[in-house]
């Protein structure tokens, strides 16, 4: 009895010991304390935004991703949530430059009064203030955009951009399709509609005539779209479709690519499929956070990396 006691005793402390080896290891994954950071500002018409450029160590005037916000109040780093992939793109050698949204943060305006052609102005805005570093090879910047970003990184990278390339993750084309879609995924799980604000229902009719058809054929630098094959907020099969159709004809580098058993923000759909972080169990940001990398789909950063490089000049 005794020794079984003992056993139990050590099984316990071997047991959490391992526990706080994978929070540790985990924690690792969100840490950006060991590269260059610098405070960017830039103007524009919402006022000054500020925002966060980070290196990648032991590499020359490296290319760097603007990340382009989703829908929502998101300051730079996406309440953390944009901390692993900064990482791993650091990792692969690829810099990242993100911003507070207007009203958030550090920033000056209001998110809510933009429309998404105020979103592409702005997105140029930043694009224009870090080429102008000295740092930076002004050849090799782009855009990396999420969800609601597909009907800003688009007009942003029509004829004469001056971007190297641009990314969209679960980039929605139509407002009023990928709404439908939104809603018919809710109801099938049975979770309830949030009430919105005067401010966000003012936002959603200022918008929803957004239609991102008329931008796509006009883009003008290479391009990549990543659609999760289990995403829940856009319609991974139909805008995919209509990305192979519209962008990946009009040059060779152009790709199309849907992630299998990924959300629509590249993660591990077993565990993490859900609408909203707000949706996710008590216990799921524990794991989250042991998991780090591992929460999202396999290699799916680091390939995106080795795309920045097969299509930004290289280095004479």
């Amino acid at each position: 009895m005794r020794r079984f006691l003992l056993y139990s005793i050590i099984g316990l402390f071997v047991g959490v010991f391992l526990i706080g080896l994978a929070f540790l290891r985990g924690l690792s994954d969100f840490d950006l304390s060991a590269y260059a950071q610098q405070e960017i500002t830039f103007e524009t018409d919402q006022g000054v935004l500020s925002g966060t450029l980070i290196l990648p160590e032991g590499v020359l005037r490296p290319p760097v991703a603007l990340f382009v916000h989703g829908d929502g109040p998101q300051d730079r780093f996406s309440s953390d949530g944009y901390l692993i992939p900064m990482r791993l793109l650091l990792e692969a050698g690829v810099g990242v430059f993100s911003w507070d949204k207007p009203g958030i943060g550090a920033s000056e305006g209001d998110w809510l009064s933009q429309s998404m052609t105020d979103r592409a102005a702005e997105v140029v805005a930043a694009l224009r203030a870090v080429q102008q570093l000295d740092t930076i090879d002004a050849n090799k910047l782009g855009f990396l955009g999420f969800s609601q970003a597909g009907w800003v990184v688009p007009e942003a990278v029509g004829p004469g951009s001056t971007a190297a390339f641009a990314i969209l993750v679960g980039g929605a084309v139509n407002w009023e399709e990928q709404g439908a879609y939104y809603a018919r995924q809710r109801r099938a799980r049975e979770i309830p509609r949030a009430p919105m604000s005067p401010e966000r229902l003012a936002f959603v009719e200022r918008n929803r005539g957004s239609d991102a058809r008329a931008a796509l054929p006009e883009i003008s630098v290479p391009f990549l779209a990543l659609y999760g094959a289990g995403d829940l907020n856009v319609d991974p099969d139909a805008d995919s479709a209509t990305y192979r159709q519209l962008v990946a004809p009009l040059r060779q580098d152009n790709e199309v690519v849907v992630v299998p058993h990924a959300t629509h923000g590249l993660l591990r759909a077993p565990l993490f499929n859900y609408q909203l972080v707000s949706q996710w169990p008590e216990w799921l940001p524990a794991v989250f956070v042991m998991a780090g990398r591992y929460a999202f789909a396999p290699d799916v950063w680091q390939q995106m990396a080795d795309w920045i490089y097969s299509v930004v000049p290289t280095d004479p």
